[in-house]
């Protein structure tokens, strides 16, 4: 008799609190005119191509709120084109009944003269990379020497002997980037071909830090982003050169205070 009273007067509790209300709530009507990714060449100017916004039918544009992040995750007040980098920039807004949404558009400034190319793959050198921890400092061969010996490790047969990392190009100078670590844990361990044979093709880069780079005139190369699906986080610095002449590409991604010092060959 106790529970069900108690249960009587929940549902009377519920009845009085949405007693006169529809439960429906309104969202800014939030458009962002032009296209979300816009493409510029070094010296040009960037010109806003605006929005539209509403309210339950009211012009609410003007209050929209503005931000513009460069790929270091600073606010900067405007989009530079001095150098080549990308920029995001969000739009949000919040509307009468307390609702925010927001909205953003990708900027990406390059250079159209840049002759030299990352586009392609690379094949990791398992003799000159290493993976510098003040412990075992081991070269991707003597790694894969661990890692493939079936008498150490039950998954051994999924350890990787030869890696090759894919530059997918953006706009000239700009590039996505398959893993910023060399392949070390979804190849040489072995976890991408054991993961996606038991988990499925998807989870095959699970354990790869993916990200963006952009190859300066100089050729030294710098870093956009960096994620890893797998531990949820990204490099904690990074610098990289290229060897036009040589095919030659290094990079140096620090993550989990090592140094994954890659040298990749152009395929």
């Amino acid at each position: 008799m106790v529970a069900l009273l108690a249960l009587t007067l929940g549902f009377t509790s519920c009845e009085k609190q949405s007693a006169g209300t529809t439960g429906i709530v309104d969202y800014v009507v939030l458009k962002l005119l032009g296209e979300k990714q816009v493409l510029l060449s070094l010296g040009d100017t960037y010109v806003e191509p605006g929005w539209t916004a509403t309210d339950k039918g009211k012009d609410v544009h003007n209050t929209v709120d503005v931000v513009i992040v460069n790929m270091l995750g600073d606010v900067v007040p405007n989009v530079t084109t001095d150098a080549p980098g990308i920029f995001t920039i969000t739009y949000s807004a919040t509307s009468q009944d307390g609702m925010f949404i927001s909205e953003q558009r990708q900027v990406l400034v390059f250079d159209p003269g840049l002759t030299a190319s990352l586009n392609g793959s690379f094949k990791v050198d398992f003799a000159q990379s290493k993976r510098i921890d003040g412990g075992n400092n081991w070269t991707w061969q003597q790694w894969s020497d661990n890692y493939t010996n079936p008498d150490v490790w039950s998954y051994a047969a999924y350890s990787m002997t030869e890696i090759h990392l894919n530059f997918t190009q953006v706009v000239p100078g700009i590039y996505e980037v398959d893993d910023l670590l060399g392949g070390f844990y979804m190849g040489l361990r072995g976890y991408g071909p054991l993961y996606a044979e038991n988990y499925g093709a998807s989870y095959y880069y699970y354990y790869a830090m993916g990200g963006m780079v952009i190859l300066n005139a100089d050729g030294s190369v710098d870093l956009v982003s960096s994620h890893i699906p797998s531990w949820g986080d990204s490099l904690e610095g990074f610098s990289g050169t290229f060897d036009e002449a040589n095919g030659k590409l290094e990079f140096h991604s620090l993550y989990g205070g090592m140094d994954f010092n890659i040298i990749m060959d152009k395929d």
